[in-house]
């Protein structure tokens, strides 16, 4: 599943094909003078027999279909390793790297490989670790099209939204169409299929003079 709206799409050379069409429409008025027509036109006619060799060669059924065939036996084997992979993990589930802790009003481009990132404000403070990465791998090795965590608040002050653990590629989406946290948030709550709480007591959000303020 995508962020609707959040990845980059490719953009025709408009003016790379007014070019080449030009050169086209002086080719063809060329082809339809005279005597110079004559071998304008037989330029074309083998360079349109070079391009149907090229594309009965490269693209016959034969050559398909052995492709195709390639294609699925790599996928077969690659699904085999990563479930050979996935079992592994599930038998000793890591306790780090699950996550990459993004704080601020902005938060930071993604730079990191860690499957999680934990959209947070200033002054999140993690108190268990250990457990907040065990939590996101096993998430992580879970059948579902979860790609939403939130730490749930459980005393809630002041305006600050909860922090939220989203999976970083659709963190690395949705940056290229917004930077504030609040934003990132949204978008990644309107991607929920159907968001997953973490366990309380996991982290400590503070105040600028370190004051506890809020327990997630």
């Amino acid at each position: 599943k995508t962020p609707q709206g959040a990845y980059e799409m490719a953009m025709p050379d408009v003016e790379g094909i007014v070019i080449a069409l030009m050169e086209l429409y002086e080719e063809h008025v060329v082809m339809m003078s005279g005597h110079n027509g004559v071998a304008a036109r037989a330029k074309r006619e083998m360079e349109v027999m070079a391009s149907n060799q090229w594309i009965d060669s490269t693209f016959s059924s034969e050559l398909v279909g052995s492709k195709f065939v390639s294609l699925l036996h790599r996928a077969e084997i690659e699904f085999q390793q990563r479930s050979k992979a996935k079992q592994k993990v599930l038998q000793n589930i890591p306790t780090t790297g699950g996550y990459q802790l993004a704080l601020g009003y902005h938060t930071p481009i993604v730079d990191w490989d860690a499957p999680w990132t934990l959209i947070a404000p200033d002054g999140l403070e993690i108190k268990d670790p250990t457990t907040l990465h065990r939590a996101c791998w096993e998430m992580m090795m879970q059948q579902s099209e979860t790609n939403v965590m939130a730490l749930p608040v459980s005393t809630v002050q002041g305006q600050d939204t909860p922090p939220m653990m989203v999976k970083t590629y659709m963190v690395a989406g949705f940056q290229n169409v917004a930077s504030r946290r609040v934003s990132l948030q949204g978008m990644a709550m309107q991607q929920a299929v159907k968001p997953q709480f973490l366990p309380q007591g996991l982290a400590v959000l503070k105040d600028e003079s370190y004051h506890v303020k809020d327990e997630f």
